[in-house]
């Protein structure tokens, strides 16, 4: 596979809220972002202060992977 095809991808979990999930993710994303990387965010769940975080650390709309909550 070329480095143009290649679509790396990490997934965060835990075993329960208050982990720091959305704290890692958000660091890693801003991370990325400043090294010239292009990120997405993909979330689950009810929480819509989550994915305005992310999306201010990734610069990219946040994506809800969760159908039944997101419609």
């Amino acid at each position: 596979m070329s480095a143009a095809a290649a679509c790396p991808a990490l997934f965060i979990a835990a075993p329960a809220s208050g982990q720091g999930k959305t704290t890692v993710t958000a660091a890693l994303a801003a991370h990325h972002r400043g090294q010239g990387r292009r990120v997405r965010v993909f979330k689950t769940g009810p929480d819509f202060l989550d994915p305005m975080i992310l999306e201010r650390a990734s610069a990219a709309p946040v994506y809800q992977l969760d159908l039944w909550m997101g419609g």
